[in-house]
C-alpha cells in the first residue's frame, strides 16, 4: 500500500483571482521600479563589461555572455565548450565544482544559442559571491580528453531528447533553408562531427573568445559595486583584453524548400521571409506586422482580430476542424532575420489552408495594413516589451543588447520606439514577405509547393 507523505516540496496549490479594474488602496505604486533606471554599466581595464539591475529582490540571477561562441561560428565546438564548462580548470577540480553548486543550492543553464553562448546562475543573494567565482574559475578550462569524452556522453543523449522536439526541430530545419553559412549550422550537430574535435581545437577556441572585449557580464537584483569588486578579484579579471568577435555576415536566401513525412494524418508547415536585424527600427516593424497578421498561439480562437484569422474564420476553416492553429514569429540577428508563420492543420485540408494563407499575404504586401490594425499591435507589442522585468528576461535583453551593440535601452526607450513606428514602416516590412523558403512535416502530399503558392 502507497503512503503519501505531507511533504511540502511534493505540492503546489495554483489559485486564480479576477483581474483588477482599479489599484488596491494599501499598495504605493510609487514603490515599485518604474522602467529600467536602476541599470548601471561599467567597462573594466580588461574590455569587461559589468552590467546589474538593482531592484532587491531576495533572488539574485548572474549571466555571463560570450560573442561569436554560438553554433553559428562552428556548431561542434559551441556545443563541446558548453558540455565541458565547469569541468577541471586551473583553480578547482570537478568534484569541487559540482560539489559547491549543491551546497550553495544554485541553479546553473549553459546555454549555446545561434550567436552566443551564455551561463547563467539563479541563487539567494547571499551565495553570488561564490556564483562569481566558479563562472570565473571556467574560464581557465584545461580540456582534458577524458573529461570531454564523459561531457560527450552527455551531449549525445541530449542531442536525441533536442530532435525529439518537433518545434525545435522544424525550426532548425527552416534555418538551414533559410540562409547558407553560420545561421543554417543546426544546434543540434551530429555526432561524428562532436567526436572529431580535439582538446587542442577546443583550447584554441575558447581562449579567442574568453577575452575582456567579447564577454558581458549581467547581474540582476546584484548591487553593481558588490558584483565589480567581486569580478576584480576574480579570474574574470585576469583575463586578457582580446578583440572583438562578431559572428560572420549571413543574409536570408529564400526559394528552397523542404519536406519531411512522417506518420499521423497532420500537416506542419513553416513559411519563411526576411525578418529585420538585431536593435534597428525594421525589427520592431516586423514584429508590429507579426501581430498585425496573427498575434501568436496564446490567442483563443474566435477572440483574434487579426488579418489571418479574420481571413481563416470567413471560409469557417477552425469550426470545422480543418486548422488547428497559425502563429506567426519573428527572430532578430546581428546581420539580418528571420520572419516565418506557422500553420498547423489536417494534411488533406492543406491545399485549401496553404492557398488561402498565401492569398491573405499577397493582400497583406500589395494593399498593406491600416491604420487601426497597426495601433492595436502596437499596445499589443508594449505589453509584451513590459512582460520583460521577469529575472529571466531582463537577464538576457541586457546580456544581448551589450554583447551586439554595446549599449543598452531600456523598455521605456523602447516604448517610445514602438511609438515611432508608422504605418509606412509596417507596409514596407510587408512588402518583403516574399520569395519564401518552407519546411513542411508530417502529411506533404496535399501541400502546395512554393511555385504553386506564387508568393
Amino acid at each position: 500500500m502507497l503512503k503519501f507523505l505531507p511533504f511540502k516540496r511534493f505540492f503546489t496549490r495554483q489559485y486564480s483571482a479576477v483581474s483588477l479594474e482599479e489599484p488596491l488602496t494599501h499598495i504605493n505604486y510609487r514603490s515599485i521600479p518604474s522602467g529600467l533606471v536602476n541599470t548601471e554599466v561599467t567597462v573594466l581595464k580588461n574590455g569587461l563589461t559589468v552590467a546589474t539591475y538593482y531592484a532587491k529582490r531576495p533572488i539574485s540571477k548572474i549571466g555571463l555572455f560570450v560573442g561569436d561562441a554560438g553554433v553559428s561560428s562552428d556548431p561542434a565546438l559551441a556545443t563541446l565548450l558548453r558540455g565541458v564548462f565547469f569541468t577541471e580548470n586551473k583553480k578547482t577540480t570537478t568534484f569541487v565544482n559540482r560539489r559547491s553548486m549543491d551546497l550553495i543550492g544554485a541553479n546553473f543553464n549553459l546555454r549555446s544559442a545561434k550567436e552566443f553562448f551564455a551561463v547563467s546562475a539563479f541563487a539567494e543573494r547571499p551565495f553570488v559571491s561564490k556564483c562569481v567565482e566558479l563562472i570565473a574559475n571556467a574560464l581557465s578550462n584545461k580540456f582534458y580528453r577524458w573529461e570531454m569524452e564523459d561531457a560527450l556522453e552527455d551531449l549525445l543523449t541530449e542531442n536525441e531528447f533536442a530532435k525529439a522536439d518537433t518545434s525545435l526541430y522544424l525550426l532548425d530545419c527552416l534555418h538551414s533553408v533559410s540562409f547558407r553559412s553560420g545561421l543554417s549550422n543546426s544546434l543540434v550537430p551530429q555526432a561524428y562531427k562532436l567526436k572529431s574535435v580535439s582538446c587542442d581545437c577546443l583550447e584554441r577556441y575558447a581562449r579567442d573568445r574568453y577575452t575582456g572585449a567579447n564577454c558581458v557580464l549581467v547581474g540582476v537584483d546584484v548591487e553593481h559595486q558588490f558584483l565589480v569588486d567581486l569580478v576584480q578579484k576574480s579570474f574574470l579579471s585576469q583575463i586578457k583584453k582580446g578583440i572583438k568577435l562578431n559572428p560572420s555576415k549571413d543574409l536570408f536566401k529564400g526559394g528552397r524548400d523542404l519536406r519531411l513525412e512522417s506518420r499521423g494524418t497532420r500537416s506542419t508547415v513553416l513559411l519563411g521571409f526576411a525578418g529585420g536585424q538585431l536593435g534597428e527600427k525594421e525589427s520592431l516593424a516586423y514584429a508590429l506586422l507579426r501581430l498585425a497578421l496573427c498575434a501568436g498561439p496564446s490567442t483563443s480562437w474566435g477572440q483574434d482580430k487579426s488579418r489571418l484569422m479574420n481571413t481563416i474564420n470567413g471560409i469557417k476553416l477552425i469550426e470545422e476542424g480543418k486548422l488547428t492553429s497559425i502563429s506567426a514569429s519573428c527572430l532578430s540577428y546581428l546581420h539580418s532575420g528571420l520572419f516565418f508563420i506557422e500553420i498547423v492543420g489536417e494534411g488533406k485540408y492543406m491545399k485549401k489552408i496553404m492557398t488561402t494563407v498565401a492569398q491573405a499575404l499577397k493582400e497583406v504586401r500589395e494593399k498593406g495594413l491600416t491604420a487601426s490594425e497597426v495601433a492595436r499591435a502596437q499596445k499589443l507589442l508594449k505589453r509584451e516589451a513590459l512582460n520583460c522585468f521577469s529575472a529571466n528576461l531582463l537577464l538576457d535583453d541586457i546580456g544581448q543588447q551589450l554583447l551586439f551593440k554595446g549599449k543598452y535601452n531600456p523598455v521605456h526607450e523602447i516604448l517610445k520606439r514602438i511609438d515611432s513606428i508608422s504605418l509606412q514602416d509596417v507596409s514596407a516590412a510587408a512588402k518583403k514577405l516574399a520569395n519564401p523558403s518552407m519546411v513542411a512535416y508530417g502529411v506533404v502530399d496535399t501541400v502546395p509547393y512554393l511555385d504553386q503558392l506564387e508568393l
